[in-house]
């Protein structure tokens, strides 16, 4: 029960109005990474995700199949492999996401606020809300970054 004397306080912040304070759903993100290992790897990459400070999320990432002689052609993967990961929910607010190669012992991190519309090194005031942590790892480094996935292009 509120008090008569917080309710009149309330009040007079508010203009001597009444205000309605709209809940914000949590931000649902996804985890995908990039694995872009030009030296290969015997063994995969684990690759850990934290949000402020909690591991949220972890990932196992490969290299790239080795070439295959074929009727004595080699043929190669060019692509990237990419690897999804489980998906956790964000509460509005300010935010904090490492992500860390366990092997290396690289990590890199990307801070914003959700509601995130657009991407963190973008964010927009109208559009589709972020829906994913990319995460890109190669042999010399590790990037981190929270997008729409439909907007990712891989080369």
């Amino acid at each position: 029960m509120m008090s008569r004397t917080f309710a009149v306080a309330v009040l007079a912040a508010c203009g001597g109005r009444a205000q309605h304070v709209e809940a914000i759903a949590p931000q649902h993100l996804e985890t995908f990474v990039v694995a872009d290992f030009e030296k290969g790897c015997p063994l995969a990459h684990r690759i850990t995700v934290a949000l402020d400070g909690a591991e949220v999320a972890a990932i196992d990432a490969g290299c790239k199949p080795e070439p295959v002689a074929h009727d004595g052609v080699i043929i190669t993967d060019t692509t990237s492999p990419t690897f999804s990961g489980p998906a956790f929910d964000v509460a509005a607010g300010h935010h904090r996401i490492v992500a860390y190669d366990t092997m290396t012992g690289r990590n890199a991190e990307v801070s914003f606020t959700t509601p995130l519309l657009g991407s963190a090194a973008h964010p927009s005031a109208v559009g589709a809300r972020a829906d994913t942590v990319v995460i890109v790892v190669n042999d010399s480094m590790i990037g981190v970054g929270v997008m729409i996935r439909q907007n990712l292009i891989l080369l």
